[in-house]
Order: structure tokens, then C-alpha cells, then sequence
């Protein structure tokens, strides 16, 4: 959905074979049979838990046969409200695994597994203006996006012998649905979005 969502439409559209991946496999499914879209795969998969990565890896590999990824962007991610004193830990766990921590572990394992398109691939990480300059009030959201723009730099600079480019896009708030899939109210968002809306131009 969101951002992921309007990045698939761009590539399949241009003729690019995309894989699909997300939690909501009838948005996905709906999607591409609205569109006629035959050069999509869907996988669905949850984000927050590294066996279902792992799982989502070898699929992956299963469907690629002796082809490679070209491109990798990852841009599934979650966005809970709260400062230090009222986030639990368990929400703050939550979020840097969705955000951060699949991540890593997915280009870890995309790497190990050779499926990068040797001597030039791209990894794009979709990050957010709050990874550099956060907003209060959301601080397990400010310190996961820091810490994927440091995990790009870090990649980058291991990468770069192989040929793969690694980026990070800092985005400025897009509406999408990540709040309301993590149950927070809509008098909740309406609030952040109003406060958001304060420090964009």
C-alpha cells in the first residue's frame, strides 16, 4: 500500500517483472487484476518475525531459478505514535523490526544467497525526513529511520566492491494507511497530521 503501492505500479507498468510482497494478499491480488498485470508475483509475509523472512528469502530464490534481482527497494513500514515515557517496549520492538531490523536481515540474506544481479544491482531503502531531523512524540519511529540511514551507508560502503548501489530516499509524511493498519484512531491521526502539517512548507 502507499508508497510500496505506487512504486509497483511504476515498475509493472513499465514492463518490469516485481515481486509483490506485503501482509494484505487481496489488495495485492485486486490490484494487479484490476490492472492485468501477468508480469507480478505476490508473497506475502510478516515483516516483524525473521522466520517468515528467511521463508520469504527462499521463495524468492525458488522463483528466480538462475535469474537475479535487479532491483530491491524496501518500503514496508510501520509509524506509532508516542514519546520515551509513553511507548512501551514492545511497540518500540515492534517498529525497529519492521522498519530496521527485516531490513538488514533480508539483504543479509539476499547477499548470502547470491540473488543480487552481479556487477550491478540497486538497493533502495525508503527513509523519512524524521531519520535526520525527528519529530517528538514519535521517537521509535525517529530512531528506526535513523538507524536505516546508517545501515545504507554502512551497506553501501560494503557493497560497493560488488557493484551494488545502495541509497536511501528520505520522504517528506505521505498519507497511507500504516497508521490505521497498526488500530491507531482517526481522531489520532487527524492530531499527527495536523502537527505535520505545521513543519511542511
Amino acid at each position: 500500500s502507499g508508497i510500496g503501492q505506487s512504486l509497483a505500479y511504476y515498475f509493472l507498468n513499465k514492463g518490469a517483472n516485481v515481486i509483490l510482497v506485503g501482509q494484505d494478499q487481496e489488495s495485492m491480488k485486486q490490484m494487479c487484476k484490476e490492472n492485468h498485470f501477468k508480469n507480478a508475483t505476490i508473497m506475502t509475509t510478516n515483516l516483524a518475525h525473521d522466520v517468515c523472512i528467511y521463508d520469504l528469502t527462499h521463495s524468492i530464490k525458488e522463483l528466480l531459478k538462475n535469474e537475479h534481482l535487479h532491483i530491491l527497494i524496501n518500503c514496508a513500514g510501520v509509524k506509532l505514535d508516542g514519546d520515551i515515557e509513553k511507548t512501551f517496549p514492545q511497540e518500540f520492538d515492534y517498529t525497529t523490526d519492521v522498519n530496521l531490523r527485516s531490513v538488514f536481515l533480508f539483504i543479509k540474506l539476499l547477499r548470502q544467497k547470491q540473488l543480487f544481479k552481479p556487477g550491478g544491482a540497486s538497493i533502495v531503502n525508503i527513509s523519512c525526513l524524521y531519520g535526520t531531523r525527528p519529530m517528538y512524540g514519535m521517537i521509535s519511529y525517529a530512531m528506526s529511520k535513523a538507524g536505516l540511514e546508517a545501515l545504507t551507508r554502512c551497506a553501501a560502503g560494503e557493497f560497493a566492491g560488488s557493484m551494488i548501489r545502495v541509497n536511501a530516499v528520505s520522504a517528506c509524511p505521505v498519507l497511507t494507511n500504516s497508521l490505521r493498519l497498526v488500530k491507531v484512531s482517526e481522531d489520532e491521526i487527524e492530531s499527527l497530521n495536523r502537527r505535520m502539517e505545521k513543519n511542511i512548507p
